[in-house]
């Protein structure tokens, strides 16, 4: 009995330490650099959310690798995003997901700033003959959400992470 005691105790050790190799640690200066770079680029309006994660209304989460993406430059967006969803309304052309060709926005940008609270900005957009109300949150990590809607389609979600420094 005293044996599988100490086995077991040995097996956690091993994988508690183990973890601590494999999830990188940050350290509060980092961290706090990470926050101002991520507000600097919020409050510039000049960012790029790369998608990870597509999070359909209806159905599983789907993984992605770096091809889906919205950004916001110069007072306008521009994005690549898939539509996974249903809708009401036939549709003739256009394009196959939810893409943005630098359409100029007005965004309303409310929670910045507060701790452990996700800046949000949110607009108006454009895809097609479609018209999409877009709302980003932000944290300081750099992660971030982007919820489309529309009157006559599924609601999509896409996770990622804030790029801060966009290159030409």
């Amino acid at each position: 009995m005293i044996m599988k005691k100490t086995l077991f105790i040995a097996v956690i050790s091993i994988l508690v330490t183990s973890c601590g190799i494999l999830f990188a640690t940050t350290t509060p200066e980092e961290e706090k650099a990470l926050a101002e770079s991520v507000s600097k680029s919020v409050s510039d309006m000049d960012f790029r959310i790369d998608v990870d994660t597509v999070l359909p209304m209806a159905g599983p989460a789907i993984q992605t690798f770096g091809e889906y993406f919205l950004e916001i430059r110069d007072g306008k967006v521009t994005s690549y995003l898939p539509f996974r969803g249903t809708s009401t309304i036939a549709s003739f052309g256009g394009p196959s997901g939810i893409e943005f060709e630098d359409y100029p926005i007005k965004p309303k940008v409310s929670g910045q700033r507060k701790k452990d609270t996700p800046t949000r900005i949110r607009f108006d957009a454009e895809s097609g003959s479609d018209t999409w109300e877009v709302t980003i949150e932000i944290w300081d990590n750099g992660s971030a959400s982007i919820d489309c809607n529309n009157a006559y389609k599924s609601s999509m979600r896409y996770q990622g992470n804030l790029r801060t420094s966009i290159e030409e």
